[in-house]
């Protein structure tokens, strides 16, 4: 897990003190970034395209061998986008 880079992110992007990153859950920290993006006027995220529109994905170019199934975010273990840069 890239604890460093989420470190990076709660004690500078958030502001965080280190306690109060280490007593956060994941979901606390994540929505926390996603609040703090939202609240800075950040792009919301690309929706994935629809079933409907990788069957005409798929039809226009071909599956090529490749899978079809979706991962979520979360299962790849990544983080959401860094933090836009805040000047005080």
């Amino acid at each position: 897990m890239p604890f460093r880079q989420w470190m990076r992110t709660g004690l500078g992007g958030l502001g965080w003190r280190p306690a109060d990153f280490w007593s956060a859950t994941l979901t606390e920290f994540f929505e926390a970034i996603n609040g703090h993006n939202e609240a800075q006027g950040g792009e919301e995220p690309t929706a994935a395209p629809s079933e409907d529109e990788v069957a005409a994905l798929v039809v226009k170019y071909g599956q090529s061998g490749a899978s079809l199934t979706a991962v979520p975010l979360a299962a790849t273990n990544r983080m959401p986008p860094p933090l836009p840069v805040v000047d005080s």
